[in-house]
């Protein structure tokens, strides 16, 4: 998401030097190659805090400096993690795109939704035009004590980008009866929607590591599991038992399995299910894949069972059929986008692991006619670009 973001916003503002907030701090070395320099999210937020004299941002202003404190430490006084690096960025910024994904929910940390407000809060201080691309939002089912305080805030804050883009219906709907604004619009999610991109196009590549996973066997699922759906589950096992049993089954179809992490919090969950599965047609892939690799050995599978969301969403962006085991109605969606809804299940829910089963063996007999239905849906989803109607609002930037 974050380079396909980058490649749009400087095909559309090659003049402008473009910064990402993050709350992880860059290797000095490897960022030098991105078109891309960054900021430190606690030092961005204190920035903000300060430039605007605000005190309605959630959050320990203390842990923040403490954490910051702790980080120069680390990395030797890093220019991109102190304040005055970020309050300087800041005051000459001309437009923030916030690429959050999902964060405006009572299914996230009451903090998480006060300082995704407050940021967007800030920004009308400073007059700095704001767009939210693609993500969900919602539901708003808070506690009732924070309830009024919070809706209150979304009422008054969100009316303030120039565009509010949400990734699913249900989003949508909500937004619009409980906002009433006319910057609301629904997109798909912005990864499926780019036609063309690689890593030349935002990055010096190199002395880049290109190599991918060797992956030699012909009859190949992925499986990519998500330490987020463990929030949901009270037995931890059930979840690592699904996929062990899945696992089974596809070895019973001659299927080699490759697990896979998308993101690094999911390398546990993947060493213990390669550890119950015990059989040589299980393989792990124990290596942190960019994007690029990443896409390189979903184009070698026949299909995948998956709970991380952007591992389906690039699966389904590459016409790999997939199985979805999510949390949140964003997977509903998305699959629903694809003629793929008797594929995802919730397991945040009471799951029925019959029906799972099912879907795999389903899978198993009907992959290729998914893979061609899978295509054909992305060639409509990409007659549009949220993009585009970006640039055509917002405009050029001074």
């Amino acid at each position: 998401m974050l380079f396909i973001t980058a490649y749009e916003l400087k095909k559309r503002y090659p003049g402008c030097d473009l910064y990402f907030v993050t709350s992880e701090v860059m290797d000095p070395k490897e960022q030098k190659r991105y078109c891309f320099k960054y900021i430190y999210r606690p030092a961005f937020v204190r920035a903000l805090r300060k430039i605007t004299g605000s005190k309605e941002l959630a959050g320990n202003e203390k842990n923040d400096t403490l954490r910051a404190a702790k980080q120069l430490v680390k990395y030797r006084f890093q220019k991109e993690i102190t304040r005055s690096y970020a309050e300087k960025i800041l005051r000459d910024t001309a437009l923030i795109v916030d690429i959050s994904g999902f964060l405006l929910s009572s299914k996230m940390a009451g903090g998480r939704n006060r300082e995704f407000l407050a940021v967007m809060d800030m920004a009308h201080k400073m007059n700095i035009p704001m767009v939210l691309m693609p993500q969900s939002f919602g539901p708003f089912d808070y506690p009732e004590k924070v309830k009024g305080e919070l809706m209150d805030a979304i009422r008054r804050i969100l009316p303030y980008p120039v565009l509010v883009y949400a990734r699913e219906k249900e989003g949508y709907d909500l937004l619009k009866k409980e906002v009433t604004s006319d910057n609301v619009y629904l997109s798909k999610d912005l990864v499926l929607q780019n036609r063309k991109f690689s890593l030349e196009d935002i990055a010096d590549v190199n002395g880049m590591d290109f190599s991918v996973p060797e992956i030699i066997t012909q009859r190949n699922v992925a499986i990519i599991p998500n330490s987020k759906v463990l929030q949901f589950i009270e037995d931890k096992d059930l979840y690592y038992d699904l996929y062990c049993d899945i696992i089974k089954e596809l070895i019973g179809f001659g299927k080699d399995i490759y697990l896979i992490y998308h993101s690094n919090e999911d390398l546990k969950i993947c060493n213990t299910i390669f550890d119950r599965a015990v059989s040589d047609k299980v393989h792990l892939i124990d290596k942190e894949l960019n994007f690029w690799q990443f896409e390189k050995c979903i184009q070698k599978v026949d299909y995948v069972v998956a709970s991380r969301y952007h591992s389906l969403v690039h699966a389904f962006r590459n016409g790999v059929p997939c199985v979805g085991l999510g949390w949140a109605e964003k997977y509903s969606a998305l699959f629903a986008d694809f003629g793929q809804d008797s594929y995802v299940f919730n397991l945040a829910e009471a799951a029925d692991k019959d029906a799972i089963m099912e879907s795999v063996r389903k899978m198993e007999s009907a992959y290729s006619e998914e893979a061609g239905r899978i295509r054909s849906s992305l060639d409509e989803i990409q007659k549009d670009n949220c993009f585009e109607k970006m640039f055509a609002t917002v405009g050029e930037l001074g």
